[in-house]
């Protein structure tokens, strides 16, 4: 809850819904349940992962912990430029209030990504929220959606692979030498998604 001061002086009480945080996600070797399961392969990106809402209130950006609101701001250099980024997209109002926007913003990090793939919105999962938690749409269905909605100037990157079945030589071979979008060179790793279990896992 936040309060401010209206334009008579009086106290104005806005609120923001609980905050919803994307789950951790577990890597592969430590989850064996979901070999043998079908589903996608992504691209891991090496990004900071963000969060965008529509609210009553307007827009609100997250990061993977908490609204980035008040003296939160200034806790890191990526959260003032993703949330101009955010607040001069105005295709994020026509986001139905029920969902959340979640990607990966790319800045400089230790991965050598071209200076032309900086300072963006990767687009990873659309969510919509069930008993405190999200439960995520399907990413082709959700991909569908965003283009339905006309939502704007975000990176969406197409699976590495549909429909597969995780088996872990298939996944070691892929993530030994996919050739990455995002930069010269391999990637850093791969993320395994069934949608139809919600159950997701890294590698």
């Amino acid at each position: 809850m936040k309060i401010r001061t209206g334009f008579g002086g009086e106290n104005v009480i806005t609120s923001y819904p609980q905050f919803v945080k994307y789950p951790k996600i577990p890597y592969a070797e430590e989850f064996p349940s979901i070999w043998n399961q079908e589903g996608y392969v992504f691209e891991k990106i090496d990004g900071s992962l963000s969060q965008v809402r529509n609210t009553k209130i307007g827009l609100v950006g997250g990061s993977k912990s908490n609204y980035l609101i008040g003296n939160r701001i200034s806790f890191s250099n990526w959260f003032s430029r993703f949330l101009e980024w955010m607040r001069k997209n105005e295709s994020l109002t026509a986001l139905p209030k029920e969902v959340i926007l979640f990607g990966e913003w790319l800045e400089p990090t230790t991965l050598d990504y071209g200076p032309d793939k900086l300072d963006k919105f990767y687009f990873i999962d659309l969510g919509f929220v069930n008993e405190g938690k999200p439960t995520f749409y399907d990413y082709d269905e959700a991909c569908n959606y965003l283009k339905k909605w006309g939502i704007k100037d975000i990176e969406i990157l197409d699976p590495i692979a549909r429909n597969v079945v995780f088996d872990p030589e298939l996944i070691r071979h892929t993530r030994n030498n996919q050739i990455s979008c995002l930069r010269d060179g391999g990637i850093e790793g791969v993320v395994l998604k069934n949608y139809r279990t919600q159950q997701f896992a890294k590698s």
